[in-house]
């Protein structure tokens, strides 16, 4: 026998040699290939690529759909979009390219729109209503699946939360099982689908319920049902949405060992920092609709925890982190980045607070908001001149509370009062009357997003600042994602802008017209509320005179004898039958009078 044939253990030589070259071999080429990833751009990576995007009508959606073709360089779009009656592929296509953001497309791509294809399908069917041929496509043709498509509003009944946001996205994994060159999956979450904890780590958790008795909900229960037990089912997540992305991702876990998955968790989605164009915005949901309420004068007071950090993340961040990660976490390199969830956050050595004084404490119920040192606040004075609106209703100014009676007065005070009186005069105008019911639903809105302005989490973001190191600087430049504070300085008044240009569709030749409405806005306001105090101040005078009289003598009634005597006998040679005559009878403090002579 030979010494390689020799047993050392029960296990040949020659078995342990070649397992030793081999792991040698693969460490060498892992060191290579994190050199050669570390050399290959963004751009390169998705060179003659075919993406498959779902959710491009939403906000993230249409800005990542602006940035992948600007680009210029990739061989294929696939959209997924829902069908519409009477309505064609072109058709559907021309609604989402319509706006903005794709007006000089021709420029980057004179090519842009052969490169689009749609694909009709249905998140909240089962099984998406894809036809054959386009599944068939989509399996031999695509590379990289970004899936964004999901229900985020606050109030979604839960049967249709489960159905987009668990079922829709189990099938989109399900069919990218079957895509024989898939090399990436990315899933945009939430950084607060772990919400009731109040650290969050870039790991899975433990889903709230198995996604398999969540699907059960669609099929075993009716709606009246589901509605039934909704608040005790989804407790202490807030809402059906942060409820049903918390499922969704324990359900991707499941599959990861078969995708190449990788999970974005973005904190509050705010405009766009630069890229495709700055402050731009088509949605009015979370703090976008408070900057658009402050800028218009229509938002007066609001309900917020000043201790609270504000993590807000500009969409085009969301979007660079999602390709820069795809890139970097493809299946070619997964070893490199072994954990894949990335949070996409306001890091925590910048936080934006919005406000930390609290030495009047008493008052900052009451006071505006020069009592309040904080960067929200800053940030509100600095540039509240520079961006007005020609619609504006009343000048930019608002309290904030974080009591909720106070905040219920406050606003019945700043808000239903003065629309209701405006509403009573549209109706004698004979216009629609719709102030209040405008109100209405501000204040609805504000009370689904009350939990999370009353909170503070700390959201770890080592993986993603850890992928980031395997970029060049030149992609940083054309992929911004890490955040400073003066970046958000920018941010804020890009805001106030973008919400100008692209809400209110005014252009820079309307800001002159605008502040001349603010400053002949600002005059009434003044002259209105000298008037008002004025008055009520003349009307409460005598009011309060009467109180603190008509107090002083319930507390004579109760001195002693003497003491009583001294008050009323010191008081007679300069008091009240010479004054009231024969009305005597209806003065307090001379009936007191009358009772100490008969005592």
């Amino acid at each position: 026998m030979s010494i390689v044939d020799q047993p050392l253990d029960g296990v040949p030589v020659l078995l342990l040699m070649s397992e030793f070259v081999m792991r040698s071999f693969f460490l060498s080429m892992n060191k290579v290939l994190k050199r050669i990833m570390k050399l290959q751009t963004i751009k390169e990576f998705y060179n003659g690529k075919t993406i498959l995007i779902t959710g491009a009508t939403g906000f993230i959606g249409r800005i990542l759909l602006a940035k992948l073709m600007r680009m210029g360089n990739i061989k294929e779009i696939l959209i997924f979009s829902r069908p519409k009656k009477g309505k064609s592929n072109e058709e559907r296509l021309d609604k989402i390219l319509s706006g903005f953001l794709f007006e000089e497309m021709d420029k980057h791509d004179k090519n842009f729109r052969n490169k689009l294809r749609i694909i009709t399908a249905d998140m909240e069917i089962d099984g998406l209503g894809i036809s054959n041929d386009d599944l068939h496509y989509i399996q031999m043709n695509v590379e990289v699946i970004i899936h964004g498509a999901a229900t985020v509003r606050f109030d979604e009944q839960l049967r249709k939360a489960v159905a987009i946001n668990i079922r829709g996205t189990k099938n989109m994994l399900d069919i990218a099982t079957e895509a024989r060159n898939l090399q990436s999956f990315v899933h945009i979450s939430t950084a607060y689908s772990q919400c009731p904890r109040p650290d969050i780590k870039e790991i899975f958790y433990e889903s709230p319920i198995d996604y398999r008795l969540a699907l059960s909900l669609l099929q075993n229960f009716d709606d009246d049902l589901v509605n039934t037990v909704t608040e005790k089912l989804i407790n202490p997540w807030p809402n059906s949405y942060t409820f049903t992305k918390a499922i969704s991702e324990d359900m991707i876990r499941q599959y990861q060992h078969r995708l190449p998955i990788i999970i974005i968790r973005p904190s509050i989605v705010h405009c766009v920092y630069s890229d495709p164009i700055s402050g731009y915005v088509d949605t009015l949901m979370g703090t976008i609709g408070i900057a658009a309420g402050v800028l218009l004068g229509l938002l007066r007071v609001l309900k917020i925890n000043v201790k609270t950090v504000l993590n807000i993340v500009p969409v085009d961040f969301v979007v660079n982190t999602s390709l820069i990660v795809s890139a970097k976490f493809s299946k070619f390199n997964k070893e490199i980045i072994p954990n894949n969830i990335f949070h996409c956050v306001t890091p925590s050595t910048a936080p934006l607070y919005i406000g930390k004084n609290y030495s009047l404490k008493l008052f900052t119920y009451l006071i505006s908001l020069k009592y309040f040192q904080g960067w929200f606040f800053e940030m509100m004075e600095s540039v509240k001149m520079q961006f007005v609106s020609k619609k504006m209703m009343w000048p930019q100014s608002f309290t904030i509370t974080s009591s909720t009676f106070l905040y219920r007065i406050l606003f019945v005070l700043y808000h239903y009062l003065p629309a209701f009186f405006v509403d009573i005069i549209l109706f004698l105008k004979g216009s629609k009357i719709r102030l209040v019911r405008v109100y209405s639903k501000i204040y609805y809105y504000f009370e689904l997003y009350d939990y999370f302005q009353s909170k503070t989490w700390n959201f770890h973001n080592t993986n993603a600042m850890k992928v980031l190191s395997l970029i060049s600087e030149n992609d940083l430049k054309e992929f911004p994602c890490v955040s400073k504070k003066e970046d958000y300085e920018a941010v804020f008044s890009n805001t106030l802008n973008g919400v100008r240009r692209f809400i209110l569709k005014e252009n820079d030749e309307d800001l002159i017209e605008a502040r001349k409405r603010y400053f002949y806005l600002s005059y009434f306001r003044y002259i209105f509320l000298g008037i008002l105090y004025g008055t009520l101040a003349y009307f409460s005078y005598e009011n309060v005179i009467k109180l603190f009289q008509y107090l002083l003598n319930s507390i004579v009634l109760w001195l002693p004898l003497n003491n009583l005597k001294e008050i009323v006998f010191s008081h007679q040679h300069t008091h009240h039958r010479d004054v009231h005559g024969k009305d005597w009878k209806s003065c307090h403090f001379c009936h007191v009078q009358a009772h100490v002579r008969k005592i």
